[in-house]
């Protein structure tokens, strides 16, 4: 029997000898207090932190989740001292929020907002009400529910969110929830939206019911909204809006097969905007009529695709209290400083109308598209008003008027008749308040034939504004073989020298006078802007760069001999941008960084003094416009409104 040994003895002679105790001795060392001058000591790890990767993107609102602990947060929830709100700003802490909040408005990439909203929590509370201030929604086919689900998701509730999931399941959804959260609880973010979008065009019938859903969830979860845009909406839709006190522009395009749904809408008051295309309404319908008329002294921009003043005095109005005739006549959309109106049917009542309920002389922006059948009538009624008025009475300052045909299509026809562009022309020569004129599908004609240029007595009336700032031509060309008059150098000479504060001009250029065009437009120091198009087919990245050189050059020359300063282009043009077709540059002396996929800058030096220079970029983007629907449309119609409700 072998003899037993104490546990004591045996882990003596498992001991390691004195060469291996050594090595293993710094493992059991205590550690320092205070750090050694050694330069070899351990290096401590830092503190594991998520990776950059899995930071939410916050180019659209998607989920939000729940706040960790952070540099500037305890564990127990309590601000650190690191996270002072006074000095968490740095060099800011001495801006006050509105001056703050100014800046952060100007800021439009949302994902550098995102990171900023990360830094600290005074920037947070600053930065969070701008980046969820919109939501916008687009769905064409199957493939963007997901994305809309992942939009609208974190501004509802969890409850909204369970049973949204119980009606269809589909990618982009939640899958699992805290099980202590309050179910009812809505999110904060849900508050601060105050714009939405939504394009829906064509989901497909098994998934048309679902984005609906969401759509309607959303309204309801939105309370602050102040601004919606849709391209179609349902009955629960229409309910929601018209309780919404905050309301103060719509966008909506609705049909005939809507009209249950659009009922509730006739409930809707006080709006300052509203975009309304109403489609084979049957005697005009009433919702889209009590829009208007319910909010007849708050209305500042109106944009329709009919005229209904007859309808509206005949269905709402009672046409008893008529006040046409009167030396002083009350107007029944006071407050109305914007109009576009296109796809009318004009006739000797609807004139009457419309010039009864509106006061032209009045408006700061009037846009007549097309498709608007006798508008010749109107232009004669607009001719006696503007001429019998004095020019401070005339408010009207921005104008853009289709003077090409009328029809129901231009396929069949390109060219006007004579009485559809000489009324048109007649009414620009009857005022001269204008700064921005633009003029679509003037002078259209064969491409077999030569250039004819533009008709004299179009001329004479554009030439009477002395103060436009803008000038446009542009068209609606949908057929081959039929283009714009183009402008010659004589012609344009003759522009930069009649409208010494131009900034912007759009034009059609002769081909074989490019570079002499570009010469003549030099010596404008107020232009910001060239837009030209030039007809046909040719290379637009090699005629910009050198439409530019012909351009700038001669400003670089101007005071050459001066070298006491520095050049700086901005002290000597505004000129900043140049679009050929689709190809767009920029020009200034430093353009900074360049974004993803934007080309390198390159430079133009004068020939005389070196040090003189220039930059230009071509920051073209190669997408199909198209492809999203109206809701390019749409963003620039919420901008301009949110511009004016700010």
């Amino acid at each position: 029997m072998p003899a037993r040994r104490s546990a004591r003895l045996e882990a003596k002679t498992d001991e390691p000898v004195p060469s291996e105790k050594q090595t293993q001795e710094p493992k059991k060392t205590p550690k320092r207090k205070a750090p050694s001058s050694n330069d070899d000591n351990p290096i401590k790890k830092a503190p594991k932190t998520k990776s950059a990767d899995r930071t939410p993107d916050f180019k659209s609102p998607g989920r939000q989740s729940k706040p960790k602990a952070t540099a500037g947060t305890s564990k127990t929830g309590k601000p650190s001292v690191q996270t002072s709100v006074a000095n968490s700003n740095g060099p800011f802490s001495s801006f006050p929020p509105e001056i703050l909040n100014l800046v952060i408005a100007k800021i439009e990439d949302t994902k550098s907002l995102g990171n900023l909203s990360k830094t600290c929590k005074a920037f947070h509370s600053l930065v969070i009400p701008q980046l969820y201030k919109r939501v916008q929604g687009f769905v064409t086919y199957h493939a963007h529910i997901a994305k809309l689900i992942r939009t609208i998701e974190p501004l509802l509730t969890i409850e909204q969110r369970k049973q949204l999931k119980k009606e269809g399941q589909y990618k982009g959804q939640q899958e699992s929830f805290p099980d202590k959260a309050d179910d009812k609880k809505k999110p904060e973010i849900a508050d601060f939206v105050r714009q939405a979008m939504l394009d829906i065009i064509s989901p497909g019938k098994k998934h048309g019911y679902i984005v609906y859903r969401y759509a309607e969830e959303l309204l309801k979860s939105i309370n602050n909204l102040e601004v919606f845009a849709a391209t179609s909406i349902s009955e629960s839709m229409a309910k929601t809006l018209a309780i919404r006190n905050n309301l103060q522009a719509l966008w909506l395009h609705i049909s005939d097969h809507q009209n249950t749904e659009a009922e509730a809408l006739a409930a809707i008051r006080g709006l300052k905007h509203l975009h309304l295309y109403a489609y084979n309404y049957i005697g005009t319908g009433i919702p889209p009529l009590s829009l208007i008329w319910n909010s007849r002294s708050t209305l500042r921009s109106l944009q329709l695709n009919s005229s209904p003043f007859k309808f509206l005095y005949k269905e709402v109005k009672d046409t008893s209290s008529s006040t046409t005739g009167s030396s002083n006549p009350q107007y029944d959309l006071s407050a109305l400083k914007s109009l576009s109106i296109k796809g009318a049917s004009i006739d000797p009542d609807e004139v009457d109308c419309i010039t009864r309920a509106i006061d032209f002389t009045k408006l700061e922006n009037l846009n007549v598209g097309y498709k608007n059948v006798k508008i010749e009538l109107l232009f004669k009624r607009l001719i006696e008003i503007f001429s019998a008025a004095t020019s401070t009475d005339i408010k009207l300052r921005s104008l853009s008027v289709h003077l090409g045909t009328q029809g129901n299509s231009n396929l069949t026809r390109m060219v006007a008749y004579p009485e559809e562009e000489d009324h048109g022309i007649e009414f620009i020569s009857s005022f001269s308040s204008l700064t921005s004129l633009t003029i679509v599908d003037a002078g259209i004609h064969s491409s077999d034939l030569p250039n004819p240029g533009f008709k004299d007595t179009l001329l004479r009336g554009i030439f009477t504004h002395t103060n436009l700032a803008k000038i446009e031509f542009g068209d609606s060309i949908s057929l081959t073989g039929w283009q714009m008059p183009c402008l010659d150098t004589q012609m344009v000479k003759r522009f930069i020298e009649n409208f010494l504060q131009l900034k912007h001009f759009h034009f059609y250029a002769e081909e074989n006078q490019f570079n002499e065009i570009a010469e003549a437009l030099s010596p404008c120091r107020n232009l910001e802007s060239i837009l030209i198009n030039r007809g046909g087919r040719f290379k637009y990245e090699e005629t910009g760069p050198e439409f530019l050189r012909h351009l700038t050059l001669p400003i670089l020359e101007r005071g050459s001999d001066d070298k006491t300063r520095d050049y700086k282009w901005e002290d000597h043009s505004k000129f900043s941008r140049l679009t050929m077709g689709f190809s767009v540059w920029e020009v200034g002396s430093k353009l900074g960084k360049a974004k993803k996929g934007i080309k390198k800058a390159e430079k133009i030096s004068s020939t005389s003094n070196s040090k003189r220079k220039v930059m230009y970029r071509d920051i073209t983007h190669h997408e199909c416009r198209w492809l999203r629907g109206t809701m390019n449309e749409m963003e620039e119609w919420v901008d301009k409104v949110a511009k004016d409700l700010d």
